[in-house]
């Protein structure tokens, strides 16, 4: 009986058969050697193989594919609007505002978390997600919460949700059980910070964030077209919620930030890494915390942010001007932002009359 011989003329490479399944080649492979891909070995060179597919073996396994997604969302049907709420989330479709990536991020990954286990948004099913959460994990329950919160919100908007399903897990709110930890420093800490800065940099780092106030973020996306020196003052463009303000600098940062600027050289961005791209808020934390192990000090840049308002309210400024410096939509946050020692109250109620 002769042998029935393959013509191999038409087959695919495993790097057509990538392109056509747009994975990686790594990935074809894997499935071919498991079978779950109908493929020729080739042998060649010492010891090693390729694959061959047939454009017909790779039209079913895409089908496949295909039609196990389909029963996926089949099978988790509020699932499938993750990704239009994430898009309504980044243009601003949800509720008006266009959410910042970082958060647009974080949903996107609990969201996927809950799917994993979950067939549906259910009351039932975000309780068990939430008490997954270690007790002393506040910002991640608060975090999830909201994220699927939001995502509930939408699919009412959407007519895929009752009403009634946002009503129940509203009544799943996270509450402290026991009060946040915070970081503070001291007057005197923020004056050692300062005399312990080695370089220009170092320097205008310190007081830029010690007398403005601003965030980690809102510091890193400086650019050097952002500061105008001569008039004293400069523009945080990405503030959070997209919004945009102008803060005033005193004569000490202006001078900290020329000296700073003759080292940069003219970057675009205002501070920079080693390699000349845009410091990120991991990279500057990073650079505080050897700075503060230089000076004795624990600090953060929230610790910074906190000591600004604090310093600036005990010193007897508009709280509302220092709400609008920090760039807060409620007072009460920035109320909750100053934060005084028993020292300092005992101090000052003394010369109260």
């Amino acid at each position: 009986m002769s042998e029935v011989k393959t013509d191999l003329r038409h087959f695919l490479k495993v790097s057509q058969a990538a392109i056509v399944a747009g994975v990686s080649e790594r990935t074809i492979i894997r499935w071919c050697e498991s079978g779950k891909l109908p493929a020729v070995p080739k042998p060649f060179g010492p010891n090693r193989v390729t694959w061959l597919i047939s454009p017909l073996a790779m039209q079913a396994h895409q089908a496949d594919i295909a039609h196990q997604k389909a029963k996926k969302k089949l099978a988790r049907p509020h699932g499938q609007h993750v990704e239009q709420w994430l898009d309504a989330l980044t243009k601003g479709g949800f509720n008006g505002k266009p959410y910042s990536q970082r958060t647009v991020d974080d949903y996107q990954r609990y969201a996927a978390v809950y799917f994993d286990r979950h067939k549906a948004l259910t009351f039932k099913g975000l309780q068990d997600e939430l008490m997954r959460v270690k007790n002393h994990q506040f910002s991640k329950r608060h975090h999830y919460y909201h994220a699927m919160l939001a995502l509930a919100k939408y699919m009412v908007q959407q007519e895929a949700l009752s009403p009634s399903v946002v009503d129940e897990l509203q009544t799943l709110k996270p509450k402290r059980s026991q009060p946040p930890k915070k970081t503070a420093i001291t007057d005197a800490d923020y004056i050692k910070l300062v005399e312990a800065c080695q370089t220009p940099t170092d320097r205008a780092m310190v007081t830029l964030l010690g007398t403005s106030g601003i965030r980690a973020s809102e510091f890193c996306a400086l650019r050097v077209a952002d500061l105008d020196l001569e008039e004293g003052w400069f523009v945080v463009r990405c503030g959070k919620g997209g919004k945009a303000r102008r803060l005033g600098m005193p004569d000490d940062t202006i001078g900290a930030i020329r000296q700073h600027l003759i080292e940069a050289k003219g970057r675009g961005w205002l501070f920079t890494n080693a390699n000349s791209q845009q410091m990120t808020p991991y990279g500057l934390r990073s650079r505080l915390l050897r700075l503060g192990k230089v000076a004795g000090v624990t600090v953060t840049t929230h610790a910074l942010r906190r000591h600004f308002v604090t310093s600036r309210a005990n010193k007897g400024y508009p709280l509302q001007m220092i709400q609008a410096a920090c760039g807060h939509s409620r007072i009460q946050t920035t109320m909750g932002y100053v934060l005084n020692s028993e020292t300092d109250v005992i101090e000052a109620m003394k010369e109260w009359e």
